[in-house]
């Protein structure tokens, strides 16, 4: 909480952007996780300073000095944090960014699974989640993705009604189609 009021976040963000330098980087995502491990607050300080685009990409890259570990721990604990503080609109900017690196997406779809379910906003949340898209991407990356991402999507998934998840997934336009050429109601 010392480093966001003593105005000293916004020089570990330039660090992260501007170091060409691997262990650079990884010393300051471990110091952006060890933040936000602090408290909600920090978490989005941290994120309203816009290292979590910078943190994604950093996860993309080779692992060179640590930084692509430190940078995936990062964003785990940012994203918890997020989650707990209710910033759905952070989290669902890390979803839109980790087309790019899927990796990053489990701590955050344990973070929303998390807002969705205890949030007073989160009917509001969920129906923004599912008319942007995201709901039915997920359910398409979960057929071919690792155990630790399945078990994400399967976590956020049950945090909706089971007759939304049903509908966005692959297929379920063609099986009603199929229904109604069979005749059936």
């Amino acid at each position: 909480e010392a480093v966001v009021e003593a105005g000293a976040l916004p020089v570990l963000a330039q660090g992260l952007r501007l170091s060409d330098a691997p262990h650079v980087r990884a010393l300051v995502s471990n110091s952006l996780r060890a933040l936000a491990g602090k408290s909600e607050a920090a978490a989005v300080a941290i994120a309203e300073a816009d290292t979590l685009p910078v943190l994604q990409a950093l996860a993309a890259q080779p692992d060179t000095g640590g930084q692509r570990t430190a940078a995936l721990a990062a964003l785990g604990a940012i994203a918890t944090r997020l989650g707990e503080a209710g910033a759905y609109e952070h989290l669902r900017e890390m979803v839109t960014q980790a087309d790019v690196v899927p990796q990053t997406l489990p701590p955050v779809l344990h973070a929303l699974a998390v807002l969705f379910g205890s949030s007073e906003d989160a009917g509001r949340h969920q129906a923004h989640f599912v008319a942007a898209g995201h709901m039915r991407k997920l359910q398409h990356l979960r057929a071919g993705a690792d155990s630790v991402l399945r078990g994400a999507i399967e976590a956020l998934n049950g945090a909706f009604p089971g007759e939304v998840v049903d509908q966005l997934q692959p297929g379920y336009e063609q099986a009603l189609l199929d229904q109604l050429d069979n005749g059936a109601p």
